[in-house]
């Protein structure tokens, strides 16, 4: 992940990176899964684990990524 670049962050400044439509591998970091449109996407982020709330932060930040690139 260090190579990488976030394009995201949560309000608490967790760094986000994607959406990916690969699952990663490990050694990038903990990731989430949201669904989009009836596809699986995914999340890497630099924090521990994401609370409920935070998790539903980051898969709204995918959505509207993924919204936006669409258009």
């Amino acid at each position: 992940m260090s190579a990488w670049l976030p394009n995201g962050k949560l309000e608490d400044g967790t760094l986000l990176f994607g959406p990916l439509k690969e699952k990663p591998t490990a050694d990038l970091g903990r990731y989430i899964e949201f669904q989009f449109r009836g596809e699986t996407w995914y999340i890497v982020h630099s924090g521990g684990e994401l609370s409920p709330q935070q998790t539903s932060e980051a898969a709204a930040w995918g959505e509207k990524a993924l919204s936006s690139q669409a258009q």
